[in-house]
């Protein structure tokens, strides 16, 4: 599924989508998609993963997270049951916009 992130500047093709919790490095909750985990001899092991919005609580980002699930779940129905993928790509409904808050 491709998704545009939270400040329209780039397009993801999400494959591992997930909520990382407020620390020292970020302020809010933040909606990723999580790519792959770098090992480097000097800086140590650390997670390569593309933001795709940040939320005030836990409670909005589920509820983001569900609504990429319910997407998700409307395309692979879409992909096995309807033959006109031709009207829903003129739709738009292939590409999930992140909201802004």
């Amino acid at each position: 599924m491709w998704i545009r992130s939270q400040d329209k500047l780039f397009l993801v093709e999400a494959k591992r989508i997930l909520i990382l919790s407020p620390n020292a490095y970020r302020k809010k909750f933040e909606i990723v998609n999580y790519v792959s985990e770098i090992s480097d001899a000097e800086l140590g092991t650390f997670a390569d993963y593309d933001s795709l919005g940040e939320y005030e609580s836990k409670k909005r980002a589920i509820e983001v997270l569900d609504d990429i699930q319910e997407n998700i779940n409307v395309l692979e129905y879409d992909k096995v049951y309807k033959s006109h993928n031709e009207k829903m790509y003129a739709q738009g409904r292939y590409v999930y916009q992140m909201p802004e808050k």
